[in-house]
C-alpha cells in the first residue's frame, strides 16, 4: 500500500514503510504530538496533504517546523 488516506486524530500509530502519499483529515484541531506519530509511522513519506476544520490549540508550529525539517520529506 503506497497510500493512506483520511487519517484521523484516532490513528493508533505503527510502522507503513511503503506509503508515501498520506491524507490527514479531522473536524478536530491536528496537535504536535499526533504530528510527531505520523512523521514516525511514516518514515519515507513523499506528500502530506492535511484537511482540517479548526486551528490548533497548542500553539508549537516552529517546534513542529523545526522536527520536519530535519525529515528527509522536506530536504532540498
Amino acid at each position: 500500500m503506497q497510500h493512506y488516506e483520511d487519517v484521523t486524530n484516532n490513528f493508533p500509530g505503527g510502522l507503513y514503510p511503503y506509503v508515501r502519499l498520506v491524507s490527514l483529515y479531522d473536524e478536530r484541531p491536528f496537535e504536535h504530538d499526533f504530528f510527531i506519530r505520523i512523521c514516525q509511522s511514516f518514515p519515507f513519506m513523499k506528500k502530506l496533504s492535511i484537511n482540517n476544520v479548526h486551528a490548533q490549540k497548542q500553539k508549537e508550529s516552529y517546534k513542529l517546523m523545526n522536527f520536519l525539517e530535519s525529515k528527509p520529506l522536506l530536504r532540498s
